[in-house]
């Protein structure tokens, strides 16, 4: 099963600069700009269930996430997590049926709930994405 691990660090903003001259992170990072819309039911079922449907513009290519609950200790989280290729708007579900055990039956009642956008930088580190 995919598993999802994110390690979630705070850092003052006078100590960025710090962090960036450190020799594993001196290589310059590839930049990404993220679009993001999430999706819910109108009374906010998944949310309530720690879960989270997502429609995803990474670069040139748009990404269908599936995210059920998981722990999370000290910073560190881990969840189940199901990722494929979507047309927008599509809520394609199907597409994720090789890993997803079960896919909704029917007509699912799912609206935008929440966008953001971002950037990221990706870097390789010892074969490791981080």
């Amino acid at each position: 099963m995919p598993q999802e691990t994110e390690l979630k660090l705070s850092l003052a903003a006078q100590d960025l600069p710090r962090l960036l001259s450190h020799p594993l992170l001196a290589a310059p990072a590839a930049p990404q700009r993220l679009f993001n819309t999430y999706f819910d039911t109108p009374g906010l079922t998944l949310k309530s269930r720690r879960m989270a449907v997502r429609e995803r513009l990474a670069g040139d290519r748009w990404l269908l996430t599936v995210k059920t609950a998981g722990s999370s200790t000290g910073g560190l989280s881990r969840r189940q997590e199901w990722e494929g290729p979507t047309t927008p708007g599509t809520l394609d579900f199907a597409a994720l049926a090789g890993a997803l055990r079960q896919t909704p039956q029917g007509p699912v009642a799912l609206t935008p709930s929440d966008a953001s956008k971002a950037q990221r930088g990706l870097a390789l580190w010892q074969r490791a994405r981080i």
